[in-house]
């Protein structure tokens, strides 16, 4: 069984010892959003397509039977924890389907989500369990190949600030905005530049105008605005979005 897979961009996440959360009995559970459903959705299909796939080759198709969240926000960082559980479905060569459980664990908070933990039971038809792949190394397999997406900058702006934080000994994460919330408020490129003693976000946009839209409701006042956790914003060569974080 011979399976192309094709990896999903990435999911930041970024943890510092900084983040002490309080226990679950502090926690207030939310009435959820449609769009605030739909962004959980997506992290856990994320982690359950990754799990199953990783395991069988085959991506899966998942129904999500539960989910609950919290507000864990601290000081004033927003950061909600969910949990969701339910059932995946994947089919074998000949077309025979086998059904097993799922459950995640995991975050969405004011610069990044992800997901903690994905527990999977194995697939099943009746009483017959689908046996995990077997992974083939190029050497033994030349003809099995597996398609990544490698992100790349593309514009001279940003290709030159990665450099310069490159060479100031910062470590550079290229970033996807179309896989961040809000897709980043409309950003075309990303990455991020971190190092012991700071940690920078650095968006472009086609305009003055999308840049200062995407700063106002990142970082902005408000009660529709992402809380910021005090970072320091400034824009630059008028479509760059530069976000200094408080370490």
């Amino acid at each position: 069984m011979k399976k192309n897979i094709k990896c999903f961009g990435y999911l930041i996440l970024f943890l510092t010892a900084a983040f002490v959360f309080a226990g679950c009995s502090s926690k207030k559970e939310l009435d959820l959003s449609s769009s605030q459903q739909e962004y959980i959705e997506n992290v856990t299909n994320f982690a359950v397509v990754s799990e199953v796939s990783s395991k069988y080759g085959i991506v899966p198709g998942l129904t999500i039977d539960k989910m609950t969240a919290y507000d864990a926000s601290y000081n004033d960082y927003y950061r909600i924890e969910f949990s969701t559980s339910g059932s995946y479905t994947v089919a074998d060569d000949a077309g025979n389907l086998y059904t097993g459980t799922f459950k995640v664990n995991g975050y969405s908070e004011s610069h990044g989500s992800g997901f903690d933990s994905c527990e999977i039971t194995k697939p099943k038809n009746g009483t017959t369990v689908l046996p995990e792949q077997i992974i083939e190394t190029v050497e033994t397999r030349p003809e099995t190949t597996v398609e990544t997406t490698v992100l790349v900058l593309q514009s001279e702006k940003m290709i030159k600030l990665s450099e310069d934080y490159e060479k100031d000994g910062y470590t550079i994460m290229i970033g996807d905005p179309s896989s961040d919330f809000e897709n980043d408020y409309g950003a075309l490129e990303c990455f991020r530049a971190f190092n012991d003693q700071a940690f920078y976000e650095v968006y472009l946009y086609d305009s003055n105008d999308a840049a200062l839209n995407a700063e106002y409701m990142m970082f902005g006042e408000g009660d529709d605005r992402t809380p910021s956790d005090g970072a320091v914003t400034k824009i630059i060569e008028e479509t760059v979005l530069v976000v200094e974080h408080a370490r």
